[in-house]
């Protein structure tokens, strides 16, 4: 229920409302206005009519008498005391003239922390993610199943391989679509200070580290032992480092975006 002071009593007991668009509803638009029981001769019939009682309320009194705020003894010691606190607050790694208030690790700490949190709130989809890379490793190492060691399995492993690479950088490349998403969000954080957008990227690409590594794990694994690669320690590492590198490389690619949309659509402060 809004309440609504007017001349001692209250407007809104005179209305049965519940949300505020019901509210400013009622007051604007007479045939939507549902008057309480009792007090249909005492509520004001039109617009001027109820404009007229608020301005001779307490409320309306009140709220003019803080149009002069901004510019009273009070508004200007606390602001003098907050930037105080502010400059209190402040690193002492940034420069005087920055907006900003921790350290720019402090920033890629936190930023990195808030990656893993929305990757935790996303589990589901990323859990998925997981089991279809299994499966898709499942279904590719059975296409190249057991290749033979001589020149009849030369194609077989070639491919087996370069599905690898492509697969992997196609499932890095669907990133770029998030990228896109969570530009607003960081002109947003920009715009108020929360921290810097390299701090923003350079998190992503820490917090992307672990994740592609797990996920081109399981698919290497299944995959590398299916098609019957080298058995070799080396050919195996040589075959992971690739990949993940490849793989990495390819998720890098939306890292930029937002970096540049921020510069392009922050203005000066």
């Amino acid at each position: 229920m809004v309440r609504f002071p007017l001349s001692g009593n209250q407007l809104l007991d005179m209305l049965t409302l519940v949300l505020l668009g019901d509210f400013l509803t009622g007051v604007t638009v007479p045939t939507e206005r549902k008057v309480r029981p009792g007090w249909e001769n005492r509520f004001p019939r039109t617009a001027d009519a109820i404009l007229t009682e608020y301005k001779k309320s307490a409320v309306y009194k009140n709220e003019t008498s803080l149009y002069d705020y901004p510019n009273s003894d009070v508004a200007t010691e606390r602001t003098e005391a907050f930037k105080e606190s502010v400059a209190w607050e402040k690193s002492n790694h940034l420069p005087k003239g920055s907006d900003l208030t921790i350290s720019f690790w402090a920033q890629l700490s936190s930023c990195t922390r808030r990656q893993y949190q929305i990757l935790w709130g996303e589990k589901s989809t990323f859990l998925i993610k997981q089991i279809l890379l299994c499966v898709m490793a499942l279904i590719a190492g059975s296409c190249f199943y057991d290749s033979p060691d001589n020149s009849e399995g030369l194609f077989t492993k070639g491919g087996a391989v370069f599905f690898s690479l492509l697969y992997n950088c196609i499932v890095a490349m669907s990133e770029v679509t998030e990228s896109f998403k969570g530009r607003p969000i960081l002109v947003k954080h920009k715009n108020f200070a929360m921290y810097h957008p390299a701090a923003f990227c350079l998190a992503q690409i820490t917090a992307d580290f672990p994740v592609l590594l797990f996920q081109c794990s399981i698919f290497w694994i299944v995959l590398y032992w299916m098609v019957g690669l080298k058995h070799t320690a080396a050919a195996f590492f040589t075959y992971w480092a690739i990949l993940f590198t490849t793989t990495l490389v390819s998720g890098f690619i939306s890292i930029p975006f937002p970096l540049q949309v921020a510069k392009l659509l922050t203005t000066p402060r």
